[in-house]
């Protein structure tokens, strides 16, 4: 009954993004899986002269893992993907970094997703 609450709660929230920018959206696909998880990241970047670097980072307590992509200013691909393999269980944070090209942020975002471990009867 109380995994059963828990599960419901994780649910609730696990779609809810921490935060947001107009310039900048992340989805994570799906946003609840069982482990070794796939998980897909769409990041849509609003064209700009100024964007430079874009970064995405998967993190848990226990797990981080990072890819980063030059960006060719306002002629850079508006939506880009990325794809993380055998995500252990745990509760994430993607967050996807905009940079200028001063090597500053431009905009942050972040989404919450969840790998549950095998379950089993």
């Amino acid at each position: 009954m109380r995994f059963h609450a828990l599960l419901t709660g994780l649910l609730l929230t696990a779609a809810i993004p921490l935060a947001g920018d107009p310039a900048l959206k992340l989805r994570v696909s799906p946003e609840m899986c069982t482990e070794p998880a796939i998980i897909r990241v769409y990041a849509t970047i609003e064209p700009d002269d100024g964007n430079r670097a874009f970064e995405v980072t998967a993190e848990s307590d226990d797990y981080f893992r990072s890819s980063r992509i030059e960006l060719d200013g306002a002629r850079a691909a508006r939506t880009n993907f990325f794809q993380y393999h055998d995500l252990p269980a745990g509760e994430y944070v993607m967050k996807g970094v905009l940079f200028g090209a001063d090597g500053r942020e431009r905009a942050v975002v972040r989404q919450s997703f969840l790998v549950l471990g095998q379950l089993t009867d």
